[in-house]
């Protein structure tokens, strides 16, 4: 009996010199040994004699780790993300991951908010002059963003704009 003990040993062993782990995972990988002791695959619930991955707190077989949204199978953990807590593919990923107000493509890096919607930075620009707006924007009647030199300009338009009309060419 011993003998099978030293066995399984030797396998989890293995397991541990064999798995892919990336650091992300690292925590999900410490609640989950109980797991690797067994050496049971997620998917197939067989055991794990070769190499493993380890993804959202369970391992699997490299061969069995798959996209849980179109069941493409992931090869390393590099290749994907985790979208409200399963495993997504890359291309999943970016069809599941939020859009930019402005320019529609995946929200994935760095972005700001702007009432309740998700630009990319270089997306969070001016209307009127394209520069990328910083902290200190506003909006016209309209709803265009503009930046502040912007927007005294058209306001400044606006009342030159206004005055004309009331002028008396006669005065002149």
């Amino acid at each position: 009996m011993p003998h099978k003990n030293r066995h399984i040993s030797r396998e989890i062993n293995l397991i541990y010199q064999r798995l892919l782990i990336d650091l992300p995972f690292y925590s999900l990988w410490k609640k989950s040994i109980r797991m690797l002791r067994r050496g049971l695959c997620g998917k197939c619930a067989k055991p794990l004699v070769n190499e493993a991955i380890l993804a959202l707190g369970q391992l699997y077989h490299v061969n069995h780790l798959c996209c849980n949204y179109c069941e493409t199978r992931i090869c390393y953990i590099e290749e994907s993300f985790i979208v409200d807590n399963k495993m997504a593919c890359t291309r999943c990923f970016y069809k599941l991951s939020p859009k930019c107000y402005k320019c529609k493509r995946s929200v994935v890096n760095e972005y700001t908010v702007n009432d309740g919607r998700l630009y990319h930075l270089n997306c969070f620009k001016c209307t009127r002059c394209h520069r990328v707006l910083d902290v200190e924007y506003f909006e016209d009647e309209d709803g265009r963003l503009l930046d502040r030199d912007c927007l005294w300009g058209e306001v400044l338009m606006e009342l030159i704009i206004r005055d004309i009309d009331y002028v008396d060419p006669s005065k002149y």
